[in-house]
């Protein structure tokens, strides 16, 4: 009888078991089916994207020998440098574009977006561009049409961008909002040179309906905006940048008959106005939009050389890095040790401020 009782209760211990096994087993399987949902649906809002190519980034953060052979003489990549002006490294090129410029990090790091040319100096056939460059994406880069000059909104979900009349979609000039996948484009206003405030309720642009130019700032829950600089101080070429806390931007002004660097308070107060280094009209231009690092400390622009005093130019050449204290007077300094190539501009940092990410013939 004692064996009988032992070999039932055996029993029932292994029947327990086996129907915890397939508790488990069960929740697995249900686990499993939910992550394939997820993947599918992934895949789902991969392939709706208009455009993808998984093969360009697989280079990204590797030496300049591993970019592709340049597709004309006036190949215009993206480069990547330490601040200090070391270890230059290529870092992408949009596919079969000409030149890739005006990069902007995405907030948390993970995306570049960029606009390009297949012809060099065409701005009304800019297209934009995203590339994952960090997270689940790395690798992977996204068209999402006409435009240039992008910036993303703050929480990464929206991009605002400039498209130029005569644009390949066909739609009408102007400053346009679209969601980040490219989703829900909507003209917003007129200017160049996006750039969406830290706080998420502004962008800036560049005015140049105006003589002198002078710079927007849109509300965006409104639509208004106000206007800053302009009449006696003209705005150069490129726009402003805003600091990283939102108080200031930083842009290049004609005034008193030379080029200044300047930062000004985002009310656009002209008391608020802090030269942070002057050039004659003579020979050399500065180039913007400048930009100043994350911590603040510096702020990265471009000189182009031998102008002779043809301040209209927009050919770019022998234009170089530079960077100057936003904290000390202090004179600029190239970035790197010496003018190499042709042309280098439209200038980002890294948000650890340790590098800068910028346009390069070379």
């Amino acid at each position: 009888m004692l064996s009988v009782m032992l070999l039932s209760s055996i029993v029932s211990v292994a029947h327990a078991e086996e129907h915890e096994t397939r508790v488990e087993l069960r929740g697995i399987l249900k686990k499993l089916r939910q992550h394939e949902q997820k993947l599918d649906a992934i895949q789902k809002r991969l392939a709706a994207t208009e455009e993808i190519h998984v093969e360009i980034t697989e280079n990204i953060g590797a030496g300049s020998d591993s970019a592709a052979a340049p597709p004309s003489e006036r190949f215009r990549p993206l480069y990547m440098i330490n601040r200090d002006g070391t270890d230059l490294k290529f870092l992408l090129a949009a596919p079969g574009m000409v030149t890739t410029g005006t990069p902007q990090w995405s907030h948390d790091g993970n995306s570049i977006v960029v606009d390009s040319t297949p012809q060099t100096d065409q701005v009304s056939l800019s297209r934009i561009w995203v590339y994952g460059v960090a997270g689940p994406f790395r690798g992977m880069t996204r068209h999402l049409g006409a435009g240039n000059t992008p910036t993303w909104s703050p929480d990464g979900s929206q991009i605002a961008y400039m498209v130029n009349p005569g644009n390949p979609d066909g739609v009408a000039g102007g400053i346009w909002l679209m969601n980040s996948d490219g989703t829900d484009k909507r003209r917003f206003g007129h200017g160049w040179y996006t750039r969406w405030s830290p706080d998420g309720s502004e962008i800036c642009v560049q005015d140049y309906q105006t003589n002198p130019n002078s710079l927007l700032i849109y509300q965006l829950e409104t639509g208004e905006y106000r206007r800053v600089l302009g009449d006696d101080i003209g705005v150069a070429f490129g726009g402003a940048n805003w600091s990283a806390d939102g108080e200031q931007l930083v842009t290049i002004v004609i005034r008193d008959g030379e080029q200044q660097l300047i930062t000004i308070n985002k009310a656009g107060d002209r008391d608020s106005i802090r030269v942070i280094c002057r050039e004659s009209m003579k020979d050399r231009m500065l180039v913007g939009p400048p930009v100043l690092a994350p911590d603040g400390s510096e702020i990265v622009f471009a000189i182009q050389d031998e102008v002779n005093g043809d301040f209209g130019r927009r050919d770019w050449k022998k234009t170089y890095l530079h960077l100057v204290s936003n904290e000390v007077d202090s004179e600029p300094r190239l970035l790197e040790k010496n003018k190499i190539g042709l042309i280098n501009r439209s200038m980002e940092w890294s948000r650890d401020s340790q590098k800068i990410i910028f346009s390069s013939e070379r």
